[in-house]
C-alpha cells in the first residue's frame, strides 16, 4: 500500500500528446491513499489512459481542477479514458473514494467524473466510487462526466459499477 499525503504535487503521468504511451498498471489489491492533484493539465492519476488501470483502490483521493486547469477534464483515475485515434481505456476492479472539483464555462463539455472524466473509448468493469464531485459546468458524473463521440466506432462501456456521494454542477448532472 502507498500513503501519498506527502506528495503533495502530482502531475498526471500522460499529460500532453502524444497519447500514445501505454500503461499497465496493476494494483495487486493494493491501496493508494491520500493522492492529491491540483496541477498541470489533465487532472488525475494517469492524465489520458491509453491501457489498464486494474485491482487497485484510490482511498481519500483529491482531484481539484479549479485553479490554472486550462479547462480541461479532470477525474480521480483518468482526465480522458481513452482518447480519439484507436487509444483505449480499460479499467477493472477500481475502487474509489474522494473528491474532484472542476471549473469550466457552462456552454463547453469539459467532463469531470469521480473515475474518469470524459469517456471516448472506455470500458469500466467493477468499479465504484464513493465521491464528491462539483463543477462550475456542464458534464459532471459520479462515474463519469462524460462520453464524447468523436467519430463512429468509439464507446463506452459500463458494467458492474455503482457510484454514491455527492454530484453538483450547472447541468447535464448525474
Amino acid at each position: 500500500d502507498i500513503d501519498m499525503s506527502a506528495m503533495t504535487t502530482w502531475t498526471a503521468i500522460v499529460n500532453a500528446p502524444p497519447y500514445t504511451k501505454g500503461i499497465d498498471f496493476n494494483g495487486n489489491d493494493r491501496v493508494i491513499s491520500n493522492f492529491t492533484c491540483n496541477t498541470g493539465a489533465y487532472r488525475s492519476f494517469f492524465g489520458v489512459l491509453n491501457g489498464k488501470c486494474h485491482n487497485v483502490t484510490f482511498d481519500k483521493a483529491s482531484v481539484d481542477a479549479t485553479v490554472n486547469s486550462n479547462e480541461t477534464c479532470a477525474a480521480i483515475i483518468s482526465a480522458y479514458g481513452g482518447n480519439k485515434d484507436e487509444i483505449v481505456a480499460d479499467i477493472q476492479d477500481v475502487h474509489i473514494s474522494g473528491t474532484v472539483k472542476g471549473n469550466g464555462k457552462a456552454s463547453s463539455y469539459i467532463g469531470f467524473g469521480g473515475a474518469v472524466g470524459m469517456a471516448v473509448n472506455t470500458v469500466l468493469k467493477r468499479v465504484s466510487a464513493d465521491v464528491s464531485v462539483s463543477a462550475t459546468s456542464r458534464a459532471i458524473g459520479g462515474l463519469v462526466g462524460c462520453q464524447r463521440i468523436s467519430k463512429a466506432g468509439n464507446y463506452l462501456t459500463i458494467e458492474d459499477c455503482w457510484s454514491s456521494g455527492t454530484i453538483s454542477g450547472s447541468q447535464q448532472v448525474g
